[in-house]
Parts: structure tokens; sequence; C-alpha cells
């Protein structure tokens, strides 16, 4: 849903909703009475912006106001695999999954991406040979906790789970 509120005497506006790296296109625009509309057929875990602008005549259109914003993840049907070959150096684990901190209360202690051959590194680890996340505890004696969870995932009948783990030292 999303919702805006009148600059003026207007009675009319028109929205459209694109992903939020497409270039801004009114041919499919929803035309609407109230200051408020919901918007349907989203995709889940997607970053969309939204624009509006308020008509006074056929010829008299305000500027476009706009708004950014991301939808939830959805829940995952099976088969579902993840080679984590989209990460980035940036460190982040992928969309929809969590980094919860159980008993860790280090921030550098987190499940992270990892490329790298030294260090605990995991390069050709992944399920095809490329890509990884690994859990950053360097001289964690303490016996902290961390989760990498994934995102929720439907299950009909009987499922399978398998994961590679590879012991920080090399074997």
């Amino acid at each position: 849903s999303v919702a805006w509120t009148a600059g003026g005497a207007e009675q009319q506006w028109e929205y459209v909703c694109l992903p939020s790296d497409a270039e801004l296109n009114w041919s499919n625009a929803t035309t609407v009475n109230t200051t408020s509309a919901t918007i349907t057929g989203l995709n889940s875990a997607a970053t969309y912006t939204v624009y509006v602008r308020s008509i006074c005549s056929d010829d008299d259109m305000s500027d476009a106001r706009r708004a950014t914003f991301s939808t939830a993840c959805g829940v995952v049907n099976l088969p579902f695999s993840e080679n984590f070959n989209t990460l980035s150096s940036s460190g982040d684990i992928p969309s929809c999954w969590s980094n919860d901190e159980g008993t860790t209360s280090y921030s550098t202690y987190k499940w992270c991406y990892n490329s790298g051959s030294s260090n605990g590194g995991c390069t050709g680890t992944g399920p095809d040979g490329t890509n990884c996340v690994r859990f950053e505890s360097y001289s964690n004696s303490s016996g902290n906790t961390n989760y990498l969870k994934t995102p929720d995932i439907f299950i009909s009948s009987a499922a399978q789970l398998s994961f590679s783990l590879k012991n920080p030292a090399g074997g």
C-alpha cells in the first residue's frame, strides 16, 4: 500500500511503480481519485520506486514525487540451491538469509563471504568449486555461537539437506 497527502485542491493523481533501476515511464500509470493505492504483482525481495503526481487538468500535472522501498522475502519452494556465487567482497550474505547473533557479542564473529585462500579462506570449496561463506571467529575460544538462517522454505514432502564444510585449517 502507498499513501500520499494532497498538496492543494487537486482530486486526481497518477502513480506508477517500477523496479528501482528502471527508467520512469508514465505510459502504464494508474489514475486514482484517492490519496492511496494498493500495488499488486510485485516480486518478493525486490526493490521498487513508486512515482506519484497530481493531475489538475489534461495538460497541468505536478512534478512527480517518489519513494523507494523493498518488498519482504517470500517463501522459497523446493528444489532450492544456494552456491554463493552472487556474493561480493562487501561481506554480505545472500538476500533473504539472516545472520543472527546467538551468544556472540562481537560484530566480527559472524557468517560472511569469503573467496580468499589464506586465513581460513574457502576458495574453491563451494558446491560447484567456487565461493562460500564462513563463520568468522578467529581466536574464538569462549564458545560463541552464531546462526546463518536460510530463507523460509516450503516443504510439502520428504526433503534432503546437504552442504559442504571445510575446516579453516584446510581440512
